[in-house]
């Protein structure tokens, strides 16, 4: 949850009227880090909120990603990476957001 413009603005006041970071953070009960970037956004006379927050589009599509998968239900990660264009990583990770898990046949792991 965001601070109040009011808030940040009064805490801009503390830092103004010549107390330190660390006096602002204790009596505010703020992250000094977080004094530090709000200093830093006053300067640049963006002290409001940044909501809402805009996400970038993912990189994988996951209609092609899931067509693959289906096609080549053995393929390993690293296979269909190299077939789509991504990193491993990002495959890992879509995979796991469509809840898309390998099945193993436990006949094939069988010792005889």
């Amino acid at each position: 949850m965001a601070y109040s413009l009011d808030f940040r603005q009064r805490a801009m006041a503390l830092l103004a009227d010549g107390y330190s970071i660390e006096d602002v953070s204790s009596l505010l009960n703020v992250g000094t880090a977080t004094l530090w970037r709000w200093n830093a956004r006053a300067k640049s006379g963006q002290l409001g909120t940044q909501y809402p927050k805009t996400r970038g589009f993912y990189k994988v599509d996951e209609g092609k990603l899931r067509a693959y998968v289906e096609r080549n239900p053995d393929a390993y990660q690293y296979e269909i990476a190299r077939d789509l264009g991504l990193s491993r990583s990002a495959v890992q990770c879509v995979l796991h957001r469509l809840h898309i898990t390998r099945k193993k046949d436990p006949t094939i792991s069988r010792t005889k």
